[in-house]
């Protein structure tokens, strides 16, 4: 059997560290339980400092990096001290000690820009100060609120909009995440966000779909209404394209693997999975693979089968195995077997969805978006100015890239 660490040209890594959990948004499609997100005592630096030496040491494992984004989430690290703040981005600084390796790496910092318009200026500018000091590449990744931006008063939104291109003015640009949920649907039409998007000049949109077991009785409601909102906020970003969304370049790469036979495709996940880490404040990590509606997809994270490892160390090897059984997964569905698409679910993670399935013959009647998505795409091609790397200025498999595209004050002065 081929070795899943050969013939890799270039790795683009995605890795996130679950860092704090604490949030005062309340989005319907959000990872987090309540309870996590009301947490007040989820930050710790010992647990990040520890979490950061298993990041380093990974990314040290590996050859031919080409780029690596680092996510620390999920919930609002405004809501951390000014103190405290300053001693978590400094360590984060602090912690990239190959040169090479901190050149390559764009971090973000999850904020719910909800607060004080002052509060959020001084934070802003502390780790805006830091970075810039110890020549870091940080952006903040706004999570987006629609029921909170649409249900408060105007001086409220205006502060909420203010807080956000903040972070745009300050870091060269803003990555704005919605959690799509029935808030979405009910809150806000694709035409309002969309205009919304225009409106602020915000260039990238991440949109992230989660479904565990804290979503999964929303979804059991919503899903195809939810499918109708986002098709429809896609017909208008490819009539309209003036923002990116982050998963189309992804899922256009996946329906050109349509046609990949059994051990080949076994083979493909190997790399695949090992360029998608998430690390748990446990210090428990996760591979996931590039998701249809969010930065990855988890094996398992926050469902009742977790698919989780414990070690001192991240380990290539098990990816090997954990390939053979999301294969072998997929083709146990019989809806799947026949499946045009059944490459396309396996490439974006969500075979994950089958233990959700219950009684649904396909995936929540995902193969009937992926055909409308898919005509989308052979009439209009959904690369984007996000595949394009600074290092190669060749074709990158990354979903984040910005700098890629904002000449951002941090790369401006290296």
């Amino acid at each position: 059997m081929k070795c899943f660490i050969q013939n890799i040209e270039k790795r683009d890594i995605q890795f996130v560290i679950e860092n704090i959990t604490q949030c005062g948004g309340n989005c319907s499609g959000c990872a987090l339980s309540s309870s996590e997100r009301m947490n007040n005592e989820s930050y710790s630096l010992n647990k990040l400092l520890y979490n950061l030496s298993l990041f380093h040491q990974y990314i040290e494992s590996l050859d031919s990096i080409e780029s690596v984004s680092l996510f620390l989430g999920q919930g609002d690290h405004f809501l951390l001290s000014d103190i405290d703040l300053e001693e978590m981005v400094i360590h984060i600084c602090e912690s990239f000690k190959n040169k090479n390796i901190k050149d390559k790496t764009v971090i973000f910092l999850t904020a719910s820009a909800i607060g004080k318009h002052q509060d959020i200026v001084r934070k802003m500018d502390l780790i805006y100060k830091i970075a810039k000091n110890y020549q870091t590449t940080m952006f903040i990744q706004v999570v987006f609120d629609p029921k909170k931006y649409q249900s408060h008063n105007i001086d409220f939104r205006k502060t909420y909009l203010e807080n956000i291109l903040y972070f745009k003015k300050t870091c060269g640009m803003a990555e704005l995440t919605i959690n799509i949920g029935e808030d979405f649907i009910a809150y806000l039409s694709p035409l309002d966000f969309h205009q919304l998007m225009i409106d602020n000049q915000i260039n990238h949109v991440e949109i992230n779909w989660v479904l565990n077991k804290n979503t999964l009785e929303m979804w059991k409601k919503h899903h195809l209404k939810m499918y109708d909102w986002l098709y429809e906020f896609i017909c208008l970003n490819i009539n309209e394209h003036q923002y990116e969304i982050n998963f189309l370049p992804f899922l256009e790469r996946a329906f050109k693997k349509m046609d990949i036979e059994g051990i080949d495709m076994i083979h493909l996940l190997g790399p695949m999975l090992q360029n998608h880490v998430y690390l748990n404040q446990n210090s428990t990590y996760s591979f996931g693979l590039p998701g249809l509606f969010s930065n990855f997809t988890l094996m398992k994270e926050r469902s009742n089968d977790l698919i989780f490892f414990k070690n001192h160390q991240i380990k290539l090897s098990e990816t090997e195995t954990l390939s053979k059984k999301i294969y072998q997964k997929m083709m146990k569905n019989k809806d799947c077997i026949t499946c045009s698409f059944k490459n396309t679910c396996i490439m974006i993670g969500s075979h994950q969805w089958n233990h959700f399935v219950g009684n649904f013959d396909c995936h929540w009647s995902l193969q009937q978006f992926l055909n409308k998505i898919y005509e989308l795409n052979q009439k209009n091609n959904f690369n984007t100015k996000f595949n394009v790397n600074p290092y190669t200025k060749g074709i990158s498999l990354k979903n984040n890239q910005d700098y890629q595209y904002f000449k951002n004050q941090f790369l401006d002065n290296k």
